[in-house]
């Protein structure tokens, strides 16, 4: 279609030419054809500005949300460790995946911390995640060296529970995330806290087996630099 468009302004102004030399009074007629056809030229040119098809603008747009996708991107920080032997590594931009990665919520008398991780460099049908719920009576204790080191008896008093598991283990529809049912020893230590940024970084390991009798161990647990979302109740 430019082709065509370019041959046509082209064979307009071929015709404007020599038309502008034969006469030299302002109302001729032939000038007023002139005027028509360069007129044409205008029309000819702002249909070369247009895209070529909508395959064109489709491809614009699509390059324009990858753009925007792209600037979306939030760093929710990530998450190491070993889990029963394997490599644990979480996606740094886990939010795009299952949300924020961490949260902590202040309530009357305790607080909660819960902090998770999410390894899918296997691909989703393989998810690896990591787990933790924290919580603690005396909020002013929260800051950098806070250690629970008790399994959570309840939503009451100190302790932290936690689990690790993958895809191909909880395809039980009843329980698609079981928490430890027997803790042989569980650790978790804050080694880095900031209020403003909403960002914390820590340490943790844990022991034990699901309800199923699956045993669970995960070392040299760490987050670093994990965003959090923070609520008071």
């Amino acid at each position: 279609m430019t082709q065509k468009n370019y041959s046509l302004k082209a064979l307009v102004i071929l015709i404007i030419i020599p038309l502008s030399f034969l006469t030299g009074c302002d109302s001729h007629p032939i000038n007023e054809l002139a005027e028509d056809l360069a007129d044409q030229v205008e029309e000819i040119e702002e249909l070369d500005d247009e895209p070529e098809d909508e395959e064109e603008q489709q491809q614009e747009q699509e390059e324009e949300e990858e753009e925007e996708e792209e600037e979306e991107t939030v760093y929710t920080g990530s998450m190491t460790a070993t889990a029963n032997g394997k490599e644990f590594q979480s996606s740094e931009y886990s939010e795009q995946f299952n949300g924020m990665p961490a949260a902590i919520t202040k309530t009357d008398g305790i607080y909660m911390v819960y902090i998770s991780g999410y390894d899918i460099s296997l691909g989703l049908a393989n998810t690896k995640a990591v787990v933790l719920w924290a919580v603690g009576e005396d909020f002013s204790t929260l800051k950098v060296g806070k250690t629970w080191d008790s399994p959570l008896v309840d939503f009451l008093h100190e302790g932290v529970i936690a689990n690790y598991y993958e895809a191909e283990v909880t395809d039980d529809d009843d329980d698609d995330n079981p928490n430890l049912e027997e803790v042989d020893n569980i650790y978790l230590k804050i080694t880095a806290i900031n209020f403003e940024n909403q960002k914390f970084s820590g340490e943790f390991s844990f022991a034990g087996k699901t309800e199923d009798g699956t045993s669970i161990t995960v070392t040299d647990g760490q987050f670093t630099d994990y965003t959090f979302e923070y609520n008071e109740q």
